[in-house]
């Protein structure tokens, strides 16, 4: 085999291996995203959840006749589960997203 082919060949396998070495680079920095949006969007689940209890507790310590009060706590209680819904939603296409990301 002449030199000058050997040398095209060798660089060729070079800037491959290079290609290839992005490409998981690329892979790797995206699941870090990837896991990251996960992990704020259930530091988000945990802190709804949390100001569902506030709302709950505050509506047993509401004076019943208070009806103004008692309805809004329940509004909120409303909200608050749309939220949970909202994030749980987006947790479910996040794990699809890692799904995808690891069949790569």
């Amino acid at each position: 085999m002449p030199q000058k082919d050997y040398k095209k060949i060798m660089e060729e396998k070079n800037k491959q291996i290079k290609n290839e070495e992005k490409l998981n680079e690329s892979r790797i920095h995206k699941m870090r995203v990837i896991k990251d949006r996960k992990r704020v969007e259930m530091e988000y689940l945990d802190a709804i959840k949390r100001q569902m209890g506030y709302w709950k507790g505050q509506i047993d310590t509401t004076d019943p006749k208070d009806a103004d009060r008692y309805n809004e706590l329940k509004s909120n209680i409303e909200s608050e589960k749309e939220h949970m819904k909202q994030v749980q939603k987006e947790l479910n296409r996040i794990n699809e997203e890692i799904k995808v990301q690891i069949k790569r």
